[in-house]
């Protein structure tokens, strides 16, 4: 089965995305895989790196692909937008591209029994999930 450090790695993900100048995580469950599972955390550039034998299959168990869940420090939908190109261009096929930026906290102030919620969808803009969650704020 299919790394996808290997597919990342192979594709020059990580300098196409530093190319666009922002800030961006990767998170959710690869981020935890790398992080748990790190040779060396450099806290200073941000920079997680797993070893060679470090292996996270492409595929979940049931057969699905996996997410690439990246968070783009950004208020601006252009350049998540452009985040997630980048990724579908460079490994979208591989991987299901779930990118999403940041709230502006002043649009997105709530009272305290109002909900929030996020939709994701895949690379083809199919709805693959809805959270829904207290707003806290």
């Amino acid at each position: 089965m299919e790394n996808i450090f290997d597919i990342i790695e192979k594709s020059n993900l990580h300098d196409r995305l530093n190319d666009l100048g922002g800030q961006y995580v990767i998170v959710g469950r690869l981020g935890l895989h790398a992080v748990t599972n790190a040779e060396e955390i450099n806290w200073g550039e941000r920079v997680v790196t797993v070893g060679g034998d470090t292996d996270f299959p492409r595929l979940r168990e049931n057969g699905t692909i996996r997410d690439l869940d990246t968070l783009v420090c950004s208020v601006n939908t252009e350049v998540v937008d452009e985040y997630k190109k980048t990724i579908v261009r460079a490994i979208g096929n591989e991987v299901v591209a779930s990118v999403f930026g940041l709230h502006q906290y002043e649009k997105n102030r709530r009272g305290l029994l109002d909900f929030t919620g996020s939709r994701y969808s895949d690379n083809e803009g199919n709805n693959d999930r809805y959270e829904v969650k207290a707003d806290v704020n």
